[in-house]
């Protein structure tokens, strides 16, 4: 149909009016992200594995990541995705089918997939009998064929050798439901036993390790392990009595085809995280929560910590000898895929080039140096941000959560872990020493802008601990708090340093003298998470808290409290920045859902992620000479060119 003049006139008058009220700010129209993470290192979380039976160096992994799937035709020199189908549900398990050797299956966080990759324009099908958004845990293969599946639901699910469905797809079907059960977490069978038939058994979450001696008609708890989650359950190959079975109780041991259990290994440091065999020597390997191996060639009597580990702490998802190649295995890992040569004694990665990056702090000295932290430790940046160079020296590998430039000397910075306490480098990073809090998570530490040896940090799951000494005795900073308070945030006021404030997952606090007592505040904010507290350079009883629900401010020094200007509600604001020059231009960084600016003093907020995408956000900083503003995200580095 053709319009005519007057209606086309309509039609543009109104769009044009639509246009002009819908019209973002400046700030948010000019503000396009780049991410700078050149010398950064990306990490993916390895879950699953699978070598193509014929080809040896043809590797698919799976991961936790939106990409879930990777193949390499080399060995692990080189990656591709194949997540068409697949794409946004992490992969817990993938199995080649012995008798289509054609066909890989593929568990989800979302279900049970199929598909044969041999063409490079891979696609998946999901297997219409396993139930719609349903995880599958593990997959398993036995001797003669049957494909056993895991996840969640009460039963384990079977496929024998040649069924289909009468609708062309693939036939499964699920055993008799496990008792009192919600999840089966790992399977396996036991085949050849001389003295009695096959068993099925099926590891739970949290109701413990049962026994079927019928394929799967009747089940029986195995009694010696009690109700605790059996994570992995392992059979000799060499014989099926011996079996191994990792529970969040420990690591069990039968010898006698699952009749009895004992449990073995208590005594290593640190939590089994998975489990293999070597099928040369028939040692025993475990990979470790510390990221340690340990090795048994006694059948798990007594074991030796074994090479290197994999040079850092983090959980294993996986050991898998390399079908073919003695001494040769693979380790999946949450920082990615290892591979060794020598039995397991040393570790090379794999993976270097897959994942995502990950910043998780960052701060700058007077002179625009820029450090950041994230899960190799602590970069160092003078072009603004365009390129990183590691400053570790002293560090553990570990999450660096929090960084702070000490207000006395840019040269002091302090380095807050994740699992390992605080460390403080007297060198500008290049070197760096352990003060206290071994083991800790710290998430927060805060240095006194006038008394260089007062700091203050929050523990993980805890509450405040203040040092007047530089680090070396701490004392616990929390009268006025529960003991089952939990402190998410710390801001000090840069006017009077002996008012701080503390947010916590529920509640807000204040303290009037250096945080030797606190008071709960803010009853506006009570139930809700305070992520992030700051008091305004200019106005000592102004204060901002990033919350669930969105940005607060208070001009009575945290008395009350009200919703701050209109675009934030209801979204989870972790992170602000305030620009040096120009009062009226501020940014939030927010949970989710990248990166928000006002420029008109908090009144009004528009979306400012142009090409950084829906990150969260989990630190913001305006540089010195107030033209770039940088964001550490869970993508990793990000900076704007900010507007004159």
């Amino acid at each position: 149909m053709k319009l005519g003049l007057p209606i086309l006139s309509i039609c543009l008058f109104l769009s044009l009016l639509f246009a002009g009220c819908s019209q973002v700010s400046p700030a948010a129209q000019r503000l396009t992200w780049q991410a700078g993470n050149q010398g950064l290192t990306p990490h993916v979380p390895i879950t699953a594995l699978a070598v193509d039976p014929h080809h040896e160096r043809r590797l698919f992994v799976g991961a936790y990541a939106r990409e879930n799937l990777y193949l390499s035709l080399d060995g692990g020199e080189t990656w591709r995705p194949l997540t068409r189908g697949l794409l946004g549900h992490p992969a817990f398990t993938l199995l080649f089918d012995p008798v289509q050797p054609a066909v890989l299956w593929v568990g989800t966080a979302d279900g049970l997939y199929r598909g044969t990759p041999d063409g490079a324009d891979l696609a998946w099908s999901r297997v219409a009998e396993w139930p719609l958004a349903t995880a599958v845990f593990d997959l398993h293969a036995d001797g003669t064929g049957n494909l056993y599946a895991a996840g969640a639901h009460p039963s384990v699910w079977m496929k024998e050798p040649g069924q289909r469905s009468g609708h062309g797809g693939e036939s499964w079907r699920p055993l008799a439901p496990l008792p009192d059960v919600g999840a089966v977490l790992a399977v396996a069978t036991v085949e050849g036993l001389r003295d009695g038939p096959d068993l099925l058994l099926a590891g739970t979450d949290g109701h413990g390790l049962f026994v079927s001696r019928d394929r799967g008609q009747s089940w029986q708890r195995a009694p010696e392990i009690g109700e605790t989650f059996v994570a992995a359950l392992w059979v000799a190959p060499w014989d099926g009595r011996f079996i191994l079975a990792r529970t969040r109780a420990g690591l069990f041991r039968s010898t006698d085809g699952a009749a009895s259990w004992v449990r073995i290994a208590g005594e290593l440091d640190g939590r089994v995280d998975a489990l293999a065999a070597d099928p040369a020597t028939r040692a025993i390997l475990l990979g470790m929560s510390t990221g340690q191996i340990y090795r048994s060639i006694d059948g798990g009597e007594r074991w030796q910590a074994w090479g290197e580990g994999v040079g850092r702490d983090g959980m294993f998802n996986l050991l898998a000898p390399v079908p073919g190649r003695e001494q040769a295995f693979y380790a999946g890992t949450h920082y990615g895929l290892y591979r060794s040569l020598d039995g397991a004694r040393s570790w090379q990665p794999i993976t270097r080039t897959l994942g995502s990056f990950r910043a998780t702090a960052l701060a700058q000295t007077p002179d625009g140096t820029l450090y950041l932290g994230n899960e190799d430790g602590v970069y160092r940046s003078r072009d603004q941000g365009q390129s990183w160079q590691p400053q570790a020296a002293g560090l553990p590998p570990r999450t660096v959560l929090d960084l702070a430039v000490a207000p006395h000397d840019p040269q002091v910075l302090y380095a807050a872990t994740e699992g390992d306490g605080l460390y403080r480098s007297q060198d500008g990073g290049l070197t760096w020493a352990q003060l206290a809090w071994p083991e800790a998570i710290l998430p927060q530490v805060v240095v006194h802008p006038r008394e260089p040896n007062r700091l203050y940090v929050r523990l993980a799951y805890e509450r405040v601990y203040a040092s007047d000494d530089g680090g070396v005795t701490w004392s616990a900073r929390w009268e006025g708090m529960q003991t089952t308070t939990e402190i998410m945030s710390l801001a000090i006021s840069p006017h009077n340093p002996s008012v701080i404030y503390a947010g916590g997952i529920v509640e807000l606090f204040k303290s009037v003298d250096g945080a030797q007592r606190w008071q709960p505040i803010g009853p506006e904010l009570v139930g809700q998470s305070v992520f992030y507290l700051a008091v305004d350079a200019r106005s000592p009883e102004t204060v901002y808290a990033g919350a669930t629900k969105g940005l607060y401010r208070s001009d009575d020094g945290g008395i009350t409290w009200r919703p701050w200007g209109d675009g934030l509600a209801d979204i989870t604001v972790t992170a602000l920045a305030f620009h040096p020059a120009h009062a009226s231009r501020i940014y939030a960084g927010t949970k989710y859902r990248g990166v928000y600016a006002s420029e008109d003093g908090g009144e009004t907020w528009h979306p400012a992620h142009g090409g950084m995408g829906q990150v969260s956000v989990d630190s913001l900083l305006v540089s010195a000479d107030g033209r770039w503003l940088y964001a550490a995200t869970d993508q990793g580095f990000w900076r704007a060119t900010l507007p004159r």
